[in-house]
This record gives structure tokens, C-alpha cells and sequence, in this order.
């Protein structure tokens, strides 16, 4: 109970040190007053018209949406080349090593044919 006593004080106290400093502070109140009247007049305008309410968040919605989509598509080309490079470099190594052991085979070939021949 001392606790919820405690915390209902200290809210006044920060309510009361806060008003204090907006009447003592004639820039914060200008701030203050002109964020309040924006933020009033935004919804005076959503509900007058509601109509251009819901096209501005529809608006934002969609442009939101296609700019994360146009996002993702980017970094799923990213991935998509990054595993291209992988498999080509991969690709490249595993030619490379057949020519090489297809190099090996055909000395071990010669050397074959040259012991047939002197015998």
C-alpha cells in the first residue's frame, strides 16, 4: 500500500515540476501549444472528413508496402547472386580438378605405353 502511495506522489510531483517549468518557460509553452494545436487540428481534419482521412493512411500504408517489398525483392536478387557466385566458383573448382585428374590419368597412360613398349 506504501508503494502505490509512493508512486501516486512522485506521478504528482513530475505533473506538478512539469507544469511548472511550461508556465515558467515561454519557448516550451510556444512548442507545447503549437504541438497541441497541430495535433488537434490533424483530427479536426480526420473527422470532417474522413473520407480524406482514410486515402492519406491508405496512401502511407501502400507507399510503406511497396517500399518493403521493392526491399526485399532487392535483397532476394542479393541472395540469388551470391548463390550464383557460389555455384559458379564451386563449378569452376570441380573443372578444374577434372582437367587435373584427367591430366594425371593421361600421364599414367603414357607411362603405361612406355613400359609396354620396352618390354
Amino acid at each position: 500500500m506504501a508503494q502505490k502511495g509512493l508512486s501516486i506522489f512522485l506521478a504528482g510531483m513530475g505533473v506538478g515540476v512539469a507544469a511548472a517549468m511550461v508556465v515558467m518557460d515561454d519557448g516550451l509553452r510556444t512548442r507545447l501549444g503549437k504541438g497541441l494545436r497541430a495535433g488537434s487540428q490533424r483530427v479536426t481534419d480526420a473527422v470532417s472528413d474522413p473520407q480524406a482521412a482514410w486515402d492519406a493512411v491508405r496512401n502511407t500504408v501502400v507507399d510503406n508496402g511497396a517500399q518493403a517489398l521493392n526491399d526485399a525483392t532487392q535483397e532476394l536478387k542479393s541472395k540469388i547472386n551470391e548463390a550464383a557466385g557460389a555455384t559458379r566458383k564451386m563449378a569452376e573448382d570441380a573443372a578444374g580438378k577434372s582437367r587435373d585428374l584427367a591430366h594425371r590419368a593421361g600421364d599414367q597412360m603414357e607411362r603405361g605405353a612406355k613400359v609396354l613398349q620396352n618390354v
